[in-house]
């Protein structure tokens, strides 16, 4: 994960440019009284730089019901979260106080909020038990529970497609953590997100057990791409 600050004026600057060109829908969430959380899908309309404020407009079925306190908040398509308040509400537009601190999202970040790539926040793991307000602020401040690693040279990874083993192949693994890994790829078209693969060796150790992991990402990096991986127990039946 990558925290911007506003005293990183060129890497912030950067992201608020990226924001503005975008305009990319937000999924903003609040803290309720019994720790019942309060979620609404929004369009960000507009950015103000003199006053520092991001203007989003309500989805046309639903209305604003927030108060004027912390907002949580996901850009799916910008992968970033940010926690910020409520300037003011107009009528159906929420103005919010440009966050000072964003945070970027990498593969295994993404993986702890995979649930709102469908708009179902039911799904995400803080949703599971009611929280408070410390605990909402310990599960923002450290999504990640499985920390990454970047193996030290280059170290590779023997896998192949669910169903596929004529595809195993050999490739240059990026990072590894208990939830899952990434590795590197030529064609952005190798694999797609929601595929599955099978984890056959590393390096050049075969494993007792083969690994199953399900496509979470496809990002450029440099001139190839990168693939996200999470693991997971089995392939879901439906799929298998």
């Amino acid at each position: 994960m990558k925290i911007l600050t506003i005293k990183n004026s060129t890497e912030y600057e950067a992201f608020w440019l990226s924001v503005e060109k975008a305009m990319p829908p937000i999924i903003l969430w609040q803290l309720e009284s019994e720790g019942e959380r309060k979620v609404k899908f929004f369009n960000l309309s507009a950015l103000n730089r003199e006053k520092s404020e991001w203007t989003l407009t309500e989805h046309p079925d639903q209305a604003i019901a927030f108060s004027l306190q912390d907002l949580y908040g996901y850009c799916e398509e910008l992968s970033f979260i940010f926690k910020t308040q409520v300037a003011a509400i107009e009528g159906t537009k929420l103005i919010l106080s440009s966050p000072l601190v964003v945070k970027i999202l990498e593969d295994d970040d993404v993986q702890y909020i995979q649930a709102l790539n469908e708009m179902d926040f039911s799904k995400a793991p803080w949703r599971l038990k009611k929280l408070d307000t410390g605990e909402e602020e310990q599960v923002y401040s450290s999504l990640r529970e499985a920390p990454r690693a970047r193996p030290q040279g280059e170290k590779k990874v023997s896998l192949y497609k669910t169903g596929e083993p004529e595809t195993r192949a050999i490739y240059k693994m990026f990072d590894i953590s208990r939830g899952g890994l990434s590795f590197l790829v030529e064609q952005e078209d190798q694999f797609k997100k929601g595929e599955y693969i099978e984890v056959a060796a590393l390096e050049e150790d075969e494993l007792d057990v083969i690994l199953i992991g399900e496509v979470m990402s496809v990002r450029a990096h440099s001139e190839i791409w990168k693939i996200g991986i999470k693991f997971v127990d089995k392939i879901p039946t439906s799929e298998s």
